[in-house]
């Protein structure tokens, strides 16, 4: 069952539907238009992400134009497609940003979307809050993929993500911080393929915490916690490239002789 979900994750976030391939039907985002419109076309495109949240049903697709957007996403329950025009061209990741303004978490979940639910192709920043500086999942089964989660702060878990139980694949997830799980907190799906990097907690797991679900292929370096620095109390990578020193690679494979640490990393 695991190896089945992940297949369809991977292939949701690679092949995301455009404009033409959708299933459902197709909202439009764009900060740059004068007015807000009905968000049926890029002419008459809504200004707002949430416009385009709140507008979609079930199955639906909301794409959103590059730009920065100043805003407290929800889903609500939603299970719709959240995408930037290409989420696999990081140009466009890196210019189509949600910007939480230290408001409270940048994107937040209700719990109940399933893993049709997607969320890609985003720089998601400046979110601040007690669970999931950038991402409060609360339990949702969503697919978060091909985003930048950057510079975002819980004041207890989960500077990055916190709670989500889908797939985490394929994202860069840098110089977020927390008590707790300074980059993941408490996210018990499977976590591909992603860069995990230069986050911090003040209390451990400046990398990840309590993250249960099978952490594959992903690069986790340069985190720092006083307790855990890349990982603590989650669950060992499989096939990791871990560049983090001897001490913290250490930590996280205590039973590998020093001799197979070459340098500090970790590629198996």
């Amino acid at each position: 069952m695991l190896a089945k979900l992940s297949l369809v994750a991977a292939t949701l976030c690679l092949v995301l539907p455009g404009p033409s391939g959708a299933s459902g039907a197709e909202w439009f985002v764009d900060a740059s238009v004068k007015e807000s419109g009905n968000g049926t076309s890029w002419a008459t495109a809504f200004k707002k992400v949430q416009n385009g949240i709140d507008a979609a049903s079930n199955g639906d697709t909301v794409t959103v134009a590059p730009g920065t957007y100043v805003e407290n996403i929800g889903f609500y329950g939603k299970s719709i497609i959240l995408r930037s025009t290409d989420p696999l061209d990081r140009a466009v990741v890196k210019k189509t940003i949600i910007d939480g303004g230290q408001k409270g978490s940048v994107v937040t979940f209700s719990g109940t979307e399933d893993e049709t639910c997607v969320l890609a192709g985003f720089t998601i920043r400046n979110g601040a809050q007690r669970y999931g500086g950038a991402i409060n999942g609360d339990r949702s089964h969503a697919t978060i993929c091909n985003n930048i989660i950057a510079g975002n702060t819980a004041w207890l878990h989960g500077g990055g993500l916190y709670g989500c139980d889908g797939e985490i694949v394929s994202n860069v997830i840098v110089v977020n911080s927390a008590w707790d799980g300074g980059g993941l907190s408490d996210c018990q799906g499977t976590i591909l393929n992603n860069t995990i990097s230069d986050n911090h907690a003040s209390g451990h797991g400046g990398g990840l915490s309590n993250c249960g679900g099978a952490i594959k292929n992903c690069i986790i370096w340069g985190n720092s916690a006083p307790s855990g620095a890349q990982l603590y109390q989650s669950a060992l990578p499989n096939i990791p490239a871990l560049r983090a020193g001897r001490a913290a690679a250490r930590e996280i494979y205590p039973s590998i002789p020093i001799s197979f640490i070459p340098g500090g990393a970790i590629i198996i």
